[in-house]
C-alpha cells in the first residue's frame, strides 16, 4: 500500500463518522404565548370560540384569536381564596373570603368589562341566615357554567343539615354582556352526599346537565335543579368524545351511556384513563390536577406520554389545564402559557 493511500483512509476512518453522526435535538415544539410570566400559577383557562380567558389567583389575561394579547388585568387579593376560579362564556367566579372573620363570597366578574365586579355572601345566594354553609374546594373544578354561560352550578357544605348543597345560579346580563343586572339561585339539597369537606372531585356541564363526581358516587343535575345518582360509587371521571359519552371507575372500567348520561353500561376492558381533559380530537389524561398529562389511543387502551419542552418543570404542581382555540393546542405550565400547532407525543 502505496503510503498516501494509507494516510487518506486513516483520515476517512477518523473524521467521516464524526460527520455522519448528528447530535440528536430534543425537540421544544410549545411557543410561549404571552411572552412573560403571570404573578401567580395560572389556574383555569376558557374559550369562548373568539377570544381565550386565563385566570390565576391575582390576574386575569384575554387572548385573541391570533395569539395576542388583548388584556391583562389584576385582581385584588382576598384574605383567601378556594379552590380554581370558575370560567364561563361571559363571566368567571371567584370563591373568597375577604377578611379572617368575613363570610365565604361568591365573587362575578365579567371577562369583557374590568370595572364590574359583583359579590353575594353565601347566605344571601341561599336565601337564609340560619344555616352555617361553606364553600367546597377540594374538587378539581369547584363549580361551572352551561355553555351559554348564563348559568353556574357552585356546591356548598351545609353544615346546619349535614349535606351538600348546590346553588344553581341564574344569571341575567345586560344587552351588551358586559354587566350583570340579576342573579337568582335555585338551592337543591342533596341529602345523599353528607357535609364531609372534599367530598366532591369534580363537576363538569356536559350536554344540558351538571354532574358531580364525588365519594359518594356521580349526581346528575338538570338545569331546573332535578337530580338523580346515577353511580354509587367513586368515578375517575365523565368526558364526551366524537359525540359519544362516557365515564371511568376506579376500576378502570370505561361506561358508555347512550341516553344522554340517564344509564350506562360497562365495556368489557380495562381502559388506561383516569382525569380526562379533551382538546380537539384528542383524548388526555393524567393521574391528578398538576400531573403532566399523557395522550390516549382511540380505544382509550394504551397512552403516550405528551411531548413537553425540556425546559418544562418536571413536578406534579404545573400541568393544570390543556384545551384547543383557533387551531392551536393551548398548555399552562405554572405561571406561563403555551401553545403548539398539534400534539406530539413522546415515543
Amino acid at each position: 500500500m502505496q503510503p498516501k493511500h494509507f494516510y487518506l483512509i486513516f483520515f476517512l476512518l477518523a473524521f467521516l463518522p464524526g460527520c455522519l453522526i448528528k447530535p440528536i435535538e430534543v425537540p421544544n415544539p410549545w411557543e410561549d404565548v404571552l411572552g412573560f410570566e403571570m404573578n401567580t400559577p395560572i389556574k383555569s383557562m376558557y374559550s369562548d370560540g373568539v377570544q381565550l380567558y386565563v385566570a390565576a389567583d391575582d390576574e386575569f389575561a384575554r387572548i385573541s384569536g391570533s395569539g395576542n394579547l388583548l388584556e391583562r388585568r389584576p385582581l385584588p387579593l382576598p384574605f383567601r381564596f378556594f379552590s380554581r376560579p370558575i370560567m364561563g362564556r361571559h363571566c368567571f367566579g371567584r370563591v373568597v373570603r375577604r377578611t379572617a372573620q368575613g363570610l365565604p363570597e361568591l365573587e362575578l366578574r365579567m371577562n369583557n368589562n374590568p370595572d364590574f365586579v359583583l359579590s353575594q355572601e353565601f347566605n344571601s345566594l341561599s336565601g337564609t341566615s340560619q344555616q352555617a354553609v361553606f364553600p367546597e374546594e377540594d374538587s378539581r373544578y369547584s363549580g361551572s357554567f352551561n355553555v351559554e354561560g348564563d348559568l353556574m352550578i357552585l356546591p356548598v357544605i351545609n353544615i346546619s343539615e349535614n349535606r351538600h348543597d348546590f346553588y344553581l345560579i341564574d344569571i341575567e346580563f345586560d344587552a351588551t354582556k358586559n354587566s350583570i343586572l340579576s342573579t337568582e339561585a335555585t338551592v337543591v339539597s342533596v341529602p345523599e352526599l353528607p357535609a364531609a369537606f372534599g367530598s366532591i372531585s369534580n363537576i363538569r356541564f356536559l350536554n344540558g346537565f351538571f354532574y358531580v363526581v364525588t365519594l359518594d358516587g356521580t349526581f346528575r343535575i338538570s338545569t331546573d335543579g332535578d337530580y338523580s345518582k346515577i353511580f354509587q360509587t367513586h368515578l375517575w371521571d365523565l368526558f364526551e368524545s366524537q359525540n359519544r359519552f362516557y365515564a371511568v371507575d376506579r376500576g378502570s372500567i370505561l361506561h358508555e351511556s347512550e341516553d344522554n348520561g340517564e344509564t350506562w353500561v360497562p365495556k368489557p376492558d380495562q381502559v388506561v384513563l383516569q382525569h380526562v381533559e379533551t382538546a380537539g380530537d384528542y383524548v388526555l389524561t393524567h393521574q391528578a390536577l398538576g400531573f403532566p398529562f399523557a395522550i390516549s389511543d382511540d380505544d382509550f387502551q394504551a397512552k403516550k406520554d405528551l411531548l413537553l419542552n425540556e425546559n418544562f418543570p418536571q413536578d406534579f404542581a404545573a400541568y393544570r389545564q390543556i384545551l384547543f382555540f383557533e387551531e392551536a393546542y393551548y398548555l399552562n405550565v405554572q405561571k406561563h402559557l403555551y401553545k403548539v400547532d398539534d400534539l406530539q407525543t413522546v415515543d
